[in-house]
């Protein structure tokens, strides 16, 4: 058997608590009999229409299809799936099997949350440091003698 029987895309991956679609492509040998899948996704993440009969089983926390019979394998199996709002990095796990024998799904395995800094963060922060400092520089450079001060006469 390959390494790549089965490859899993998850580029449609666009933030927390946002839907998006899993695509695991299958690439078996000619001479397969059966093929069977299945792939766990993150802890707390809700599957929906999932595609060629798979099932959601719940004892396991994965998604399960087949077995599936020559001539009938898909090329491909889908699911819809739905992050939480508030994620860490996530990554997936899933097990091709063709007639005995098993290996995991390549591709894809793992997202990130995209890292943001608030747009009023930074460039306020810079602003503000760079007019301080402008002001220090030109105080230096000019010192002014006030007429209150009895030690500037």
């Amino acid at each position: 058997m390959r390494a790549d029987s089965a490859a899993r895309d998850l580029s449609g991956f666009a933030g927390p608590g946002q839907l998006f679609s899993v695509t695991i492509t299958l690439d078996v040998p000619p001479a397969t009999f059966a093929a069977g899948l299945e792939d766990a996704p993150p802890a707390g993440w809700i599957a929906s229409k999932i595609s060629n009969g798979g099932d959601w089983d719940e004892l396991t926390d994965k998604i399960k299809w087949g077995p599936f019979f020559a001539p009938s394998i898909p090329s491909a199996v889908t699911y819809d799936i739905s992050p939480p709002a508030m994620i860490l990095d996530s990554c997936f796990a899933g097990t091709i099997t063709i007639d005995i024998a098993s290996e995991p799904i390549a591709g894809d395995q793992c997202v990130f949350p995209p890292v943001t800094v608030p747009a009023f963060a930074a460039p306020a922060a810079v602003g503000l440091t760079a007019i301080i400092l402008a002001t220090a520089v030109v105080a230096l450079a000019h010192p002014r003698r006030h007429n209150h001060d009895p030690f500037c006469h």
